[in-house]
């Protein structure tokens, strides 16, 4: 075949994974080995980075990346997010078959969801997106746990490389240290102050930003719009990790029961932004007006009037009772749930 003829065919299949990396490890390697496979690939990362999980900045991890693999430097790009790697790879190369590389099955259906509509995060229109699976062999909670317990020997197992490995000029498990501990000791400082388990993020005053095209998937935001996702992504991403891990839970020995255990941390987070994104659509449907339009009204069975919260049934918006606070509206909710399908 001619040389020609080998680029025309490598221009047929883009592979590309998308992560934190934060921080990287033997398992992103494998990862990134697999995606190289392909004639074309790309590793998308996000640049905005902050807080316990993930705490090395976007140069810092870039050179951690290097470090743990140098092949993968000149494929590694700033991304947003699944969606907008798929949407640059659209763009520069066209319809290809796209390559998914991850071990997650909400991934794979996401990017199908969205094939060919466009949005704040781009268009992709592909005719092929095929999931390929890649390798457990470690997690990002694993070195970070080990860095938080002055454990160099379980960070050096975890990442595939050793703790006094160079990266930037530090040893990499004191690297991570510097970054990560410092938000650790503030997420304590502020437990012990308030007497209970600080949530994984704030959400009460962040903002959610409209999409006209479907009022049901509302971008969501963090304070100071950080980790934007859309409602849809997290709701899949929140089904693909309750399903990984009821997957796992059979003969789970200690130490998967170890990882898992950290794992609920951020499937916590996607339901608590799930259920913000949930209140804040209800809000403004009780608004009423164009923004309000297309949104189900069964987001808002929890109705604030006058001299507390009434709680509607789901299917013919019938009162079930009217209650001082909100909380007492939702705790009779719970009880009709129960009894509906106890019966």
């Amino acid at each position: 075949m001619r040389l020609i003829e080998l680029f025309e065919a490598g221009e047929k299949e883009v592979a590309i994974i998308f992560g934190r990396f934060n921080p990287p490890h033997k398992g992103h390697k494998a990862a990134w080995e697999i995606a190289s496979q392909s004639p074309v690939w790309y590793v998308g990362t996000n640049k905005s980075t902050q807080g316990p999980k993930d705490p090395l900045p976007f140069e810092v991890k870039v050179e951690a990346m290097k470090t743990v693999w140098p092949e993968v430097e000149s494929h590694i790009i700033a991304e947003t997010s699944w969606l907008t790697l798929a949407s640059l790879v659209y763009k520069k190369h066209g319809d290809v078959s796209l390559k998914v590389l991850t071990d997650e099955d909400w991934v794979t259906k996401t990017l199908v969801q969205y094939n060919g509509k466009e949005g704040p995060h781009g268009l992709y229109n592909f005719s092929n997106i095929e999931p390929t699976p890649t390798p457990r062999l470690s997690s990002a909670t694993a070195l970070r746990a080990a860095v938080e317990a002055g454990d160099r020997d379980a960070f050096t197992k975890a990442a595939g490389v050793d703790a006094d490995t160079p990266v930037a000029g530090k040893p990499f498990f004191d690297l991570v240290a510097e970054y990560l501990l410092p938000y650790a000791e503030k997420e304590k400082a502020k437990a012990a102050k308030k007497k209970v388990k600080v949530p994984a993020e704030s959400l009460d005053e962040a903002p959610i930003e409209m999409d006209p095209a479907d009022p049901m998937d509302p971008m969501i935001y963090g304070h100071d719009k950080a980790n934007p996702a859309k409602l849809k992504y997290r709701m899949m991403r929140a089904a693909g990790q309750i399903k990984d891990l009821a997957s796992r839970v059979d003969n789970a020995s200690p130490a998967e029961w170890q990882t898992m255990a950290q794992q609920f941390e951020e499937l916590k987070m996607n339901v608590e932004q799930i259920r913000h994104a949930l209140e804040e659509l209800a809000k403004i449907r009780r608004k009423g007006g164009i923004r309000s339009r297309g949104i189900d009204p069964m987001v808002d069975h929890i109705v604030k009037v006058k001299g507390g919260y009434q709680l509607q049934s789901k299917k013919s918006g019938k009162n079930l009772g009217t209650y001082p606070t909100k909380a007492g509206a939702e705790k009779r909710e719970r009880q009709v749930q129960y009894f509906k399908h106890k019966g």
